[in-house]
C-alpha cells in the first residue's frame, strides 16, 4: 500500500513502507533487479529479500574485491549464479549503462 510521505524538500507520493515491501517484490523467477551499493548493510538485506522471492540480483560494487566479499557471505552461498555483480567505481560520475542493461527493476540503496 502506498502512502503520502514527507521529506525535507516537501511531500513525497508513493512511499512504500517496509511492512508492505514483500507484496511489491514477489515476481516470477525470470525477473532481474539491480541493487545499487549491494555491499552495504541495508542493500545486503534488500538483495536477500529479492533472492528469497525468486528474483535474479545484479549488485553494483565499487571493486571486484567487494563483490567477492559479498558473494562469500553465508546468506548468499546457496544462490549461486542468481547473484551477480558489476563494478561502478564512483556513484556520482560512474557509468551505470551496463549495470542497467536487461534489468526489470532498480533498488537504489547506494549512498
Amino acid at each position: 500500500m502506498s502512502a503520502q510521505g514527507t521529506s525535507p524538500f516537501g511531500p513525497v507520493a508513493n512511499v512504500h513502507t517496509y511492512s508492505n515491501l514483500e507484496q511489491h517484490i514477489v515476481m516470477p523467477s525470470s525477473k532481474t533487479v539491480l541493487v545499487t551499493g549491494v555491499s552495504g548493510f541495508i542493500a545486503t538485506h534488500v538483495a536477500l529479500r529479492f533472492l528469497e522471492n525468486g528474483w535474479n540480483v545484479r549488485g553494483t560494487v565499487r571493486s571486484e574485491d567487494k563483490g567477492k566479499k559479498v558473494a562469500e557471505l553465508p546468506c548468499f552461498k546457496s544462490y549461486g549464479d542468481k547473484l551477480s555483480f558489476t563494478v561502478v567505481e564512483d556513484l556520482v560520475s560512474g557509468d551505470f549503462s551496463e549495470a542497467v542493461k536487461g534489468v526489470d527493476a532498480v533498488a537504489h540503496t547506494a549512498r
